[in-house]
């Protein structure tokens, strides 16, 4: 359970690093190219549920991230090189096709603020807090249930989120939460998710991406055979984007989620992360570790 606490970590500490080169990080590197994918058999056909819906029970890992945990390289959404022991990786964003979150300015400074070292303590993840939409599922997911009118599905530090497909409306705009309020449908095999109802206080990554609570976010999760979805979050927040914007998880212009080989025997998970949670004075060690390697 407290391998969120100990990636976090290692996540934080490289992000120290990796920020300081801010240039890097503005130039986006948008020119590289992607790491390339081993070929694998195709596989069987989507699993059902008695209505024709596609079955997605399961748990599913980005394949960039070969063991199923999310890469360094996801703490930071534009693309970046190599550098204090972060892979590099192109942009998670494909649209704009220039890789880059089209940030209203205030938003940008905002953003650059959060990356200036010292300043990651303040991500709500690392006092215990939900992670929000779309860093929920970064990392994969599991669906713990599926009715045709509820999904259950549990995603980073074991968040877990009820997506009604019942065709409910959305909750009232006074009521605001972490993980927000997520409807859902099928259009064909692509399940839909439209997430609203945040309280602005998330961050989508380590890095100090970020969105407001006047966000919506659509996910499209497309299951191509059994053992394949690909995922997309759209971000449409006028209030910190001049434009939506589209992103895909781990890095990879393409996200290809994998159905790992066993079969989900029940669900027996736990959010224990006040138990023991370190990621505070680690976070203050790696502030601390970085001004002494940098004062002149």
């Amino acid at each position: 359970m407290r391998n969120r606490i100990i990636g976090a970590t290692v996540a934080t500490a490289a992000m120290f690093a990796v920020v300081s080169l801010a240039s890097v990080l503005a130039a986006g590197q948008q020119e590289q190219a992607p790491r390339a994918r081993p070929s694998r058999p195709p596989a069987g056909p989507v699993h059902r549920l008695p209505n024709g819906q596609p079955d997605i029970v399961g748990t599913w890992r980005p394949s960039a991230a070969g063991s199923g945990q999310a890469p360094l390289s996801t703490n930071i959404l534009e693309a970046h090189g190599a550098a204090f022991g972060v892979e590099s990786a192109p942009s998670s964003i494909i649209d704009p096709p220039e890789g880059i979150i089209p940030y209203q300015p205030w938003a940008l400074a905002e953003r650059n603020r959060r990356r200036e070292p010292g300043n990651s303590y303040e991500d709500p993840w690392a006092k215990c807090f939900l992670p929000g939409i779309p860093h929920n599922l970064i990392g994969g997911f599991t669906v713990m249930r599926q009715t045709p009118e509820v999904i259950i599905m549990e995603g980073t530090g074991e968040s877990v989120r009820s997506i009604y497909m019942d065709g409910r409306p959305h909750l009232p705009d006074r009521i605001r939460l972490w993980m927000g309020d997520s409807l859902g449908h099928w259009e064909g095999d692509t399940l839909v998710i439209e997430t609203t109802n945040f309280n602005g206080k998330t961050w989508i990554v380590l890095g100090g991406d970020f969105t407001s609570a006047d966000a919506k976010v659509t996910e499209r999760m497309a299951v191509v055979d059994a053992n394949t979805i690909n995922w997309t979050a759209t971000v449409d927040d006028p209030k910190a984007f001049t434009r939506p914007w589209t992103m895909v998880a781990s890095g990879s212009p393409t996200l290809r989620a994998q159905r790992e080989p066993e079969p989900l025997e029940g669900w027996n998970s736990e959010n224990n992360c006040h138990e023991g949670n370190v990621d505070l004075v680690h976070l203050k060690g790696a502030y601390d570790l970085y001004n002494a390697k940098n004062k002149k």
